[in-house]
């Protein structure tokens, strides 16, 4: 696709948020979305342009009203910032479609690295989770059609996407698909989650921690997100730690840190291995998503790399092997 509508939109976000376009600059970040920084100690913002296709105007203006009710009732999370018309999210019309933008306020300190890992910051890290979680529970969410997904839409979860030759795979889940959807959908267990709250989607300051991105929030059960932060982390261990020793420390902190904001009945604690399982599962259809092993894609073309970690997940899924014992991060 052409940056010339990038260009448009943000000349055009420049006049309705009254900042400079020539002090835009692109940052990292934002996978799907398009991220820049508005350079100036004065006005120190974060701008995300949707590209057309990824999410619809209702869906980011409900992601919006969720990020501001949980910013004024005292989470841990970014500010929005509205443009000079007070609008939390600002549409521009182009050619392309109607490019949803917003903005925030950039949030002190920086970015978390493996190498901040610790006790204290996996408690942080799961106080500010707990915190969101109860807060969600009293969330009125704005009418229809301004409303997000359920978990179980989630696109790097749809069965298409799963070549149908993998008998087995598609066994494993549909049994998982079906466990998770007939679970309690109560107010404590289930809500508005973040979905995607890795340690890149965190900056530290001091002791304290700012949530960002909340791109891919969606209805679900609170456990994805706590399965979510941990099947993240495992992979930034450090060499000389197993597994199974990273994530005990990591959930014994976290979960002390949760339970200060909010508390989970034992039985949903007990879902986290079948939770981890749909965590890999995302990751494996995502890898056949980028290379359409499900329509024109050739496992036999792949690079050697990749069919290493196609085989590795497809192994685990249909063995069903635990998660904490046997994940490995496919991104390196």
């Amino acid at each position: 696709m052409s940056e010339n509508w990038i260009n448009d939109i943000l000349h055009e976000t420049s006049h309705r948020y009254g900042i400079q376009a020539d002090k835009l600059v692109k940052i990292g970040g934002g996978f799907e979305n398009e991220m820049f920084g508005h350079n100036d100690p004065e006005n120190k913002i974060v701008v995300r342009l949707t590209p057309p296709g990824h999410k619809t105007v209702d869906e980011v203006l409900a992601e919006m009203d969720w990020l501001k009710y949980l910013y004024e009732n005292g989470a841990p999370v970014e500010r929005v910032v509205p443009s000079k018309n007070e609008q939390v999210v600002e549409v521009i019309s182009h050619d392309l479609g109607e490019i949803p933008v917003v903005c925030f306020e950039w949030a002190p300190g920086r970015l978390v690295k493996p190498e901040d890992f610790s006790p204290d910051l996996f408690r942080t890290w799961g106080r500010a989770i707990g915190i969101m979680h109860a807060l969600t529970k009293d969330y009125e969410k704005p009418p229809d059609p301004i409303s997000r997904i359920q978990w179980f839409d989630d696109e790097y979860l749809s069965r298409e996407l799963i070549p149908s030759d993998q008998e087995k795979v598609l066994e494993r889940y549909d049994e998982l698909m079906s466990y998770f959807r007939n679970l309690p959908m109560t107010k404590d267990s289930f809500g508005l989650i973040h979905q995607d709250v890795h340690h890149e989607n965190l900056f530290i300051d001091g002791n304290k921690i700012t949530v960002l991105d909340f791109d891919d929030c969606v209805y679900g059960h609170f456990i994805l997100d706590i399965a979510n932060a941990l099947g993240f982390a495992i992979w930034e261990k450090s060499d000389d730690v197993t597994n199974e020793a990273f994530a005990k420390v990591f959930l014994e902190h976290f979960l002390k840190g949760y339970e200060e904001e909010n508390h989970l009945e034992e039985f949903w604690i007990e879902q986290l291995p079948k939770a981890l399982k749909l965590f890999e599962f995302i990751h494996y259809i995502a890898f056949c998503m980028d290379h359409d092993l499900a329509g024109e894609g050739s496992f036999d073309k792949l690079d050697e790399k990749t069919k290493d970690i196609l085989t590795r997940y497809r192994n685990s899924i249909e063995n069903d092997l635990p998660y904490i014992e046997n994940t490995f991060c496919p991104y390196r």
